[in-house]
């Protein structure tokens, strides 16, 4: 029986051409590691200092670097052989990560960082209040799902759980240290929209010093990462929600695509650490001013230069690729 989707390196028949791949993939492995122990290393600093700073602003921007360092980690793994496609959405998700970080440290850090849990909280109410049997969209939602493949009873599953965890939800952002975000939140909710409904609130939307955040692209220009949107956003939005995938089926007229072609690995590579290393530069210089300046010091003068090294190689090797026997 035919094969015809192979991976990348199956299509080299030569031992020997086979071998300067994997020893090109492993210099990308290596550079990225370093990377990621830099990253790691920032983050435990911040830790070891978060004592001095306010609790609830330490612990957003260590959970957006953390959730920024676990997507660079998974980049790692796939770039490490090759598979450029499947780290666009990771790519995406650090760039948004990486975002965050730097508006929360920018300045109103306090009030933005309980911004960013009341919103969060915000949309966990709107869900579990439509998964309760006394919502008016309940009834509609639960015979949207009466002919659903796999669950056809996630609505009863949650039925008495949810109309709970709206009252628990509600009773936490009713906190008293919720309520200058609150007040923020019901200013911005009015005037309603033209069409008469409530406008969407991002967490960004508050406390932005007077200017108008309200998409990521604004938020993008403000942290001065515009361009990274621009190319990062709008050009991986394809690949991310599955939209270009007819321009990729094909290498060449008669060849299928492989499987990890690392086809457009070294822009990967260059975004996935310029966007990484910005985040976690910026949390470092909010905890500790004086170790973020050693910190970068060190990326530039100890990992740039093999970063450098690897995009060269990358680029000669891998941004037209074409398996050779």
């Amino acid at each position: 029986m035919a094969k015809h989707l192979h991976n990348f390196l199956d299509q080299v028949e030569r031992d020997d051409v086979r071998a300067v791949y994997a020893k090109a993939y492993a210099q990308v492995s290596d550079v990225l590691s370093r990377v990621m122990r830099l990253g790691i290393l920032g983050f435990d600093h911040c830790v070891s200092n978060k004592s001095k700073v306010d609790k609830y602003v330490a612990d957003s921007l260590l959970s957006l670097a953390r959730d920024s360092i676990t997507k660079f980690d998974s980049i790692c793994c796939l770039l490490a052989v090759g598979a450029v496609e499947s780290c666009h959405p990771l790519l995406r998700s650090v760039f948004e990560s990486t975002l965050g970080i730097r508006y929360i440290a920018a300045d109103q850090s306090a009030e933005r960082a309980m911004a960013y849990r009341f919103a969060y909280m915000k949309g966990m109410i709107k869900k579990y209040k439509q998964w309760s049997p006394s919502h008016p969209e309940y009834a509609k939602l639960q015979a949207d799902m009466a002919n659903d493949l796999h669950c056809t009873d996630l609505l009863t599953t949650y039925a008495s759980e949810a109309p709970k965890l709206v009252v628990d939800y509600e009773t936490y952002l009713a906190s008293s240290r919720f309520a200058t975000v609150a007040t923020e939140w019901d200013r911005l909710g009015n005037p309603k929209s033209k069409k008469g409904q409530r406008d969407k609130i991002e967490w960004y939307s508050l406390f932005s010093g007077g200017k108008s955040i309200n998409s990521l692209a604004d938020l993008a220009s403000e942290v001065q990462l515009r361009a990274g949107y621009e190319s990062l956003w709008r050009f991986w939005t394809g690949s991310t929600h599955a939209l270009d995938t007819a321009a990729r089926l094909y290498e060449s007229p008669n060849l299928l695509r492989p499987l990890r072609s690392p086809e457009g690995i070294t822009s990967a590579i260059a975004t996935g650490i310029v966007m990484f290393t910005c985040g976690i530069e910026s949390l470092v210089g909010y905890f500790d001013p004086a170790f973020s300046v050693e910190w970068n010091e060190y990326l530039q003068e100890q990992i740039q230069p093999k970063i450098d090294a690897v995009a060269r190689m990358t680029k000669e090797m891998f941004d037209s690729p074409k398996p050779s026997d």
